[in-house]
């Protein structure tokens, strides 16, 4: 999906300007700290295995806040209102 076809999709959501813009930037960054964030945690946990951070409490530590991180960011890019006209 190329950025125009995403803008369509955000302004038929009754998103414009640089609403859409920040909404869809949220969701997109949310989605990849939680994913980030949970594949971390798994390492740090060492149930995924194959890498340095196998093992490593840090890693089980910070995973768990980077995924939170990433589902408050969700969760705004979800919540977040157009404040203007429609």
């Amino acid at each position: 999906m190329n950025l125009r076809a995403l803008t369509r999709v955000v302004d038929q959501d009754g998103f414009d300007g640089n609403e859409g813009t920040v909404r869809v930037l949220l969701l997109i960054g949310g989605a990849l700290l939680t994913i980030a964030g949970t594949v971390f945690a798994l390492q740090g946990f060492g149930v995924l295995g194959g890498s340095a951070m196998s093992g490593s409490h840090f890693w089980a530590g910070a995973g768990p806040v980077i995924a939170i991180a990433g589902l408050v960011l969700l969760a705004l890019g979800a919540r977040r209102r157009s404040t203007g006209p429609r």
